[in-house]
């Protein structure tokens, strides 16, 4: 995901965006040329994210291994990601995007390895899926800080919007093609196109030549952690974002991550209906980025985010409800349409109100509400689910996410904040 940088542009800079055209950042090679390469590593790491839970399953039967498997992606990262904010202010960020990116390619290459020969354990899946987890979470604050730096300044905005574009159309071509991939041919050939789409990223991000970004001298990683800390707590919008995508993470997106239990013991499908549900979400998702980044300015970024809470309870109640996966999908579709309008306005109110000198350390406190909160959704799903069945463990689910959703509406007074 893209990271804008610095404070709002002015008056006159946001006429410029918007006689530019929204796609005008593309115009650009070397964002251009970034942004592709990440079009086609999100759609492999989609395959991935369907591969492995699927292979998963199928090992262990277990929604509660699902959940395990969702922690061993996530809790690494998390549990890196203050250092990883302070290395994206400190050091070079396309050194460190370079070499994650390897250790990402090897996990892949090994899974697909494994899988080939028939020697993948649930235990190695989830300690190959930690490993790349563990690298994702030192990548990621770099990646937010480092592709801006492609864009002159009031381009930024727009950048932020087209990274999002990118990622949720990933999302829906991704699982879309993994169902076709597993179906033909298996999850080693999933494991073995993400791995090739990892080097893609690798090559670009090599052939780039960014703007230098403003760097301070080390004070101590206690001390620098402390500190962003402190400037997220102390500005109500950066908190409140914050927390929001925490809660969406948690209640919402973790339903992604039992969707392997959701095909075999709700709806009764196999690879290429486990597919169908997770590109239903992508396309709901990818929907929702196309309307807001090719008109910015028609809503404001608290109405979105509000409504897209609501209505994305609206979504999991109706997956919970459906009889059968053809009825599910809409609310699959309605699902990926809310988040965006959640995520999106929640990420642009954020970036914006960062300074460049504490922009990483402040989007690794963001990154960290995200992986704490989905594979503890997850787990948390997978165990209901075991105990009660996954039906009513979504219920659950999307009554907690409307009940934030009223918290929102009353406390935080509809998220206004999201609009300074």
């Amino acid at each position: 995901m893209l990271a804008a940088m610095g404070e709002p542009c002015a008056a006159p800079g946001g006429a410029a965006r918007r006689e530019r055209g929204a796609l005008a950042a593309l115009r650009h090679r070397p964002f251009a040329l970034v942004w592709s390469a990440a079009l086609v590593s999100s759609i492999g790491t989609w395959m991935q994210a369907l591969a492995a839970p699927y292979q998963l399953f199928e090992l262990t039967h277990s929604n509660t291994w699902l959940g395990i498997a969702s922690g061993a992606s996530m809790l690494p990262a998390l549990a890196l990601m203050p250092l990883a904010g302070v290395l994206a202010d400190r050091l070079s960020r396309r050194r460190i995007i370079l070499a994650t990116q390897l250790v990402q390619v090897a996990v892949a290459l090994a899974l697909f390895a494994l899988a080939r020969a028939a020697w993948l354990s649930p235990g190695l899946l989830v300690g190959l899926l930690a490993v790349a987890g563990a690298a994702s979470g030192l990548q990621l604050a770099s990646w937010q800080s480092f592709v801006p730096l492609l864009l002159p300044p009031q381009l930024l905005a727009d950048g932020v919007r087209l990274n999002t574009l990118q990622f949720t159309a990933s999302r829906a071509l991704g699982p879309a093609l993994a169902g076709g991939v597993l179906a033909a041919f298996g999850v080693a050939t999933a494991f073995l196109l993400n791995a090739v789409s990892f080097v893609l990223v690798f090559l670009a991000v090599a052939a780039s030549r960014p703007r230098e970004a403003q760097v301070r001298v080390w004070s101590g990683v206690a001390r620098d952690v402390a500190e962003g800390f402190r400037y997220t707590r102390g500005n109500p919008t950066l908190w409140i974002a914050v927390l929001t995508a925490f809660a969406v993470a948690f209640f919402g997106h973790s339903v992604g991550q039992v969707a392997a239990g959701l095909a075999k013991q709700v709806f009764a499908v196999g690879p290429s209906g486990l597919g169908a549900m997770t590109a239903s979400i992508g396309a709901g998702a990818m929907s929702g980025s196309v309307l807001i980044a090719l008109f910015p300015d028609r809503h404001r970024r608290s109405s979105l985010a509000q409504t897209g809470l609501f209505s994305y309870a609206l979504g999991i109640a109706g997956v919970a409800l459906a009889p059968v996966l053809f009825a599910a999908l809409p609310a699959f579709f309605l699902m990926g349409l809310s988040h965006v309008a959640v995520m999106m306005s929640v990420n642009t109110a954020l970036q914006t109100r960062v300074p460049e000198p504490l922009r990483g350390r402040v989007i690794s406190i963001h990154l960290a509400a995200l992986f704490a909160g989905l594979p503890a959704g997850a787990l948390s799903l997978g165990r209901l689910g075991d105990a009660f069945g996954l039906r009513a463990a979504l219920g659950v689910s999307a009554a907690l996410l409307f009940g934030y959703a009223c918290v929102a509406w009353w406390r935080f007074r509809r998220l206004s904040v999201l609009d300074r």
